[in-house]
């Protein structure tokens, strides 16, 4: 649920984009957000839609295209639409006019997904299977076997040690404050605590927001502890697909606006013992 749940704001957000896109198909800070979001997205729609998939791709999945929304928005929210139907995403969750679309069975103009000029594969890439790092990432590795241990547990108490550890970087630290407000740059992470913002939960702020009674920010780890403490009891492999869709996933998206961002403004203390590269922390992740 809690993953249906962050694919329903992912779609809500392309289709967000699209329609900037539409009323201005030059300006490129809503050609970038919609480009982060489809790529985000596309593979999701693609597991249960190949046709949806290479739609929403084709019209605003491609970088740098000359026609971004080729096929019109009401093709690309047909195609939404097609998924959001398939997934049972409850419309009423979307701000968009997603559920609104006519065309209900779309067709793109080109049936080929294009990225520079070559064939995009489903297939992930030998380089990434076979990726090095270039800096230490055993601090952030080590998550993963934590995650199977937690999948693994039986028990309730251990299940929880594991994950509410004190360690520097953990399966909780990665999902609270501290760790989210040293990388701020992540505007997912934003637009999903939007998405649970409601205007009875707290103060005026989105810092004095609150989600489930704890505050807004830290509402990955609210999920989990739900998770961990249902009524239905507690399940170890639910948990820790909890744990991978919330906080592993969100860390992941983390570290690539934090490569993005060294792109763009230069990396400081690059030449440092301690400098991880951003990229690799994402391929941990």
């Amino acid at each position: 649920e809690a993953e249906l749940y962050l694919q329903t704001v992912l779609v809500d957000a392309v289709a967000y984009f699209a329609q900037k896109v539409d009323e201005d198909p030059t300006d490129g800070e809503n050609l970038a957000e919609a480009y982060g979001m489809t790529t985000a997205l596309v593979p999701l729609i693609r597991s249960v839609d190949a046709g949806a998939a290479d739609i929403v791709k084709t019209n605003l999945g491609v970088f740098g295209t000359d026609e971004p929304l080729k096929d019109g928005l009401e093709v690309v929210y047909g195609a939404l639409n097609s998924f959001v139907t398939t997934k049972n995403i409850d419309c009423t969750l979307l701000t968009t006019l997603v559920c609104n679309a006519t065309d209900t069975n779309p067709t793109a103009s080109n049936g080929d997904v294009l990225v520079d000029g070559g064939e995009v594969s489903t297939t992930p890439s030998s380089a990434l299977l076979s990726y090095t790092p270039t800096s230490n990432v055993d601090h952030i590795t080590k998550l993963t076997t934590q995650l199977e241990l937690i999948a693994s547990e039986s028990s309730f108490t251990d299940g929880f040690a594991i994950y509410d550890s004190d360690d520097t970087t953990s399966l909780k630290s990665i999902g609270t404050e501290e760790y989210l407000s040293s990388n701020n740059i992540n505007s997912l992470h934003s637009i999903y605590m939007y998405a649970f913002w409601k205007s009875e939960n707290g103060g005026g702020t989105i810092d004095e927001k609150e989600f489930a009674g704890s505050p807004l920010g830290l509402y990955s780890h609210t999920i989990i502890m739900d998770e961990f403490d249902k009524d239905s009891g507690y399940n170890p492999i639910l948990t820790a697909e909890t744990i991978r869709v919330t906080n592993m996933w969100m860390a992941t998206v983390g570290a690539m606006y934090e490569a993005i961002s060294l792109c763009h403004d230069g990396p400081d203390g690059i030449d440092q013992a301690t400098f991880v590269n951003p990229i690799d922390k994402a391929a941990a992740f």
